[in-house]
């Protein structure tokens, strides 16, 4: 394989400067870079109004602790293991030899290498250093200048109050760094991904032992990632449902918003990404198979056609090698698997992925059902 071809995790993050600091500068490992932002939220989040006398309600404290414990830690997962993710999905789809020739008839990369070498420049474009940066002075003003209702910063004196705000603000600049380059650099990864199924056909190995024709790391891929989705919907639906206990608009929260439109915009894209456009592609790697088989069975149907000429027995020859083919064909359609990952499992992720939104549908459905039915039950 030519050396071009491969990829390695720091062509991905070379135009992030943080992520260079922290890795090629600092050297520091992931497990202490995600320990050290929890326990930079958790003295943001409770430390600080801990030294003016101010303590969280409930929901307040349950909304802390999933901020400190859920999301920033997840979302520095996310974003310190995505560079390794491209390289060894696109390396595992190469060394599983399941790249064919490129389709004529579909505009795209000339080469795989081509393809590759796209990819690396994208995900290295400075325009996305400059949104990152964006995001976090968005939220600066935001919580500089919104009276944020429910939440500890806005409790205690205006010095308490700008001494929370400040902190959190220093605490969640670097997870909204990371959650903007994540999401770019998942949708980049989708890009491509469908890009090259779209540009390439694809070679399916029946009998590789991953059990999806070598395309297993797609399924691995598709499970962990909207797995990670499901959890930021679930997350936003917990936090929207403690602030409407509370008797807060969630919809006044920057951190809500975000979460939910992530999950949102994430899944769906995740699934046609990662599951349906895979699996077409699968489906036609065995079709183009099962067309030979076709094809010579209907020249069989042709050639032993019986007449009146045709004695018994040579019927039968005919029929015998018809049935053969016909065996044939069944038993290589049962053999191709034509999805990344096991179908009761797909089926499964589709359910659970769609939990979030069907509990923030019915959440939101039930008070005006109560108050449907308090109108429709009561007396004259």
């Amino acid at each position: 394989m030519n050396d071009v071809d491969r990829l390695t995790d720091r062509q991905f993050y070379k135009g992030d400067p943080l992520l260079v600091l922290l890795r090629d500068r600092l050297r520091l490992e992931d497990g202490w870079i995600i320990a050290g932002s929890a326990l930079l939220t958790a003295a943001a989040v409770f430390g600080v109004p801990a030294l003016f006398g101010i303590h969280a309600n409930l929901p307040q404290l349950i909304v802390g602790l999933l901020e400190t414990f859920l999301i920033i830690p997840l979302g520095l997962l996310i974003y310190l293991s995505l560079p390794n993710v491209f390289d060894d999905v696109f390396n595992a789809l190469r060394d599983n030899h399941l790249i064919g020739g490129r389709r004529e008839e579909v505009a795209g990369p000339e080469s795989y290498a081509a393809l590759l070498k796209a990819l690396v420049f994208q995900a290295n474009r400075r325009v996305w250093v400059v949104g990152a940066l964006g995001l976090p002075a968005v939220y600066w003003i935001y919580r500089l200048g919104t009276h944020v209702s429910g939440d500890t910063t806005a409790v205690g004196s205006p010095e308490a109050q700008l001494a929370q705000r400040l902190a959190v603000l220093i605490a969640y600049s670097p997870g909204l760094y990371s959650v903007f380059f994540s999401v770019v650099r998942l949708l980049i990864a989708l890009v491509f991904t469908v890009r090259l199924f779209r540009s390439f056909t694809i070679q399916v190995n029946p009998l590789h032992p991953d059990g999806s024709g070598g395309l297993a790391v797609i399924g691995r891929l598709l499970l962990v990632s909207v797995l990670i989705a499901t959890a930021i919907g679930a997350t936003a639906v917990v936090m929207s449902l403690l602030q409407l206990s509370s008797g807060l608009n969630p919809l006044w929260r920057m951190e809500t918003l975000l979460l939910g439109a992530i999950y949102v915009l994430l899944t769906p894209l995740l699934l046609f990404g990662w599951l349906w456009t895979p699996h077409r592609a699968m489906q036609e790697a065995r079709d183009r198979v099962l067309k030979s088989l076709a094809d010579e069975f209907w020249q069989s149907i042709q050639r032993t056609m019986p007449s009146a000429q045709d004695d018994a027995a040579g019927v039968k020859v005919g029929t015998e090698r018809l049935d053969e083919i016909k065996r044939r064909y069944d038993f290589l359609r049962d053999s191709f698997p034509v999805w990344p990952i096991q179908g009761f499992v797909s089926r499964g992720l589709v359910a659970t992925s769609i939990l979030p939104f069907l509990s923030t549908v019915i959440s939101g459905l039930i008070p005006s059902v109560q108050e449907a039915l308090q109108r429709l039950f009561k007396g004259p």
